[in-house]
């Protein structure tokens, strides 16, 4: 157990979750509240000849159940503006991301945790990479991380190749960034608990950079350069959750191009609750 700051900080197993000592993270109730920030171009994996893409997000369920957490959204770009990305815990409780080329949903790579969520009512840090440099069909260009560590994943490619090419690319599409749902795939399952800190860089971290961003289960501000940490510059979208926000507008902190706002939908809400700061 470590004392950090006002907040004790646990320190947990891969997947056995952590108290986080963040101060503000968006409130779902799993029934329709979500949250929406408009589309632009640095959303976009491999846009403006980007080499990587990774997207880091803080995620607490609170279920009644873990199996009632099946199938929940955490984020996508993903839907009738076009299938670019998905982050989602699938029918097995286990993390998964895809990411689509040319706009087909089914022309797609695939990754997920082999080990599934292990408990409510806890924090995790996630954490997706994918290497733009390397092929479609090498599944190193992939990655999962949680609590700053990367973990054992299975992967699975429905990608259709161009001509005699190993690469394909993500088409720029109108679809919004989305949190707590999705307008692709199954319907109806809203995220139920927090979600904090999204950000999103168009390069791939690595090992260390990541192990620095999770910080021992407290978030460190992404605009400020720290040891491995060196990627403010490449960072295209940053929603902190409520430390710099008031209403229903969540500050996009990234000075890349056209970067927009995040908008709370329904009863999603910036809380404080300090439930994740024992005394």
């Amino acid at each position: 157990m470590l004392g950090l700051g006002t907040g004790l900080i646990y320190q947990g197993g891969i997947f056995g979750g952590i108290p986080y000592a963040n101060a503000f993270s968006m409130e779902l109730d799993g029934a329709d509240d979500s949250a929406e920030a408009d589309s632009y171009t640095a959303l976009t994996p491999g846009a403006n000849s980007a080499t990587g893409f990774t997207v880091s997000v803080w995620i607490n369920s609170q279920h009644g159940t873990l199996d009632d957490m099946k199938q929940d959204r955490i984020i996508s770009k993903s839907g009738s503006g076009g299938h670019e990305w998905a982050m989602v815990i699938d029918a097995g409780r286990r993390l998964r991301f895809f990411l689509y080329f040319n706009n087909d949903s089914s022309n797609r790579y695939r990754i997920f945790a082999t080990s599934a969520i292990a408990s409510v009512d806890d924090w995790y840090h996630v954490v997706f990479t994918w290497d733009a440099t390397k092929d479609t069909d090498d599944n190193t260009a992939v990655a999962l991380y949680t609590n700053g560590v990367k973990v054992d994943v299975s992967s699975g490619a429905n990608v259709t190749q161009v001509g005699d090419s190993d690469s394909e690319t993500v088409t720029p599409g109108t679809a919004p960034v989305e949190i707590g749902t999705t307008s692709a795939g199954a319907s109806g399952h809203y995220w139920n608990g927090y979600i904090d800190e999204a950000s999103i860089f168009n390069v791939t971290l690595d090992d260390d950079a990541v192990a620095e961003i999770y910080n021992s289960g407290t978030p460190i501000d992404m605009t400020v350069d720290t040891g491995n940490y060196d990627n403010s510059s490449n960072l295209v979208a940053y929603w902190r959750m409520g430390e710099q926000d008031t209403g229903s507008t969540i500050t996009n902190l990234s000075s890349a191009a056209g970067a927009t706002d995040l908008e709370l939908i329904n009863q999603a809400a910036i809380t404080d609750d300090n439930f994740a700061q024992p005394n």
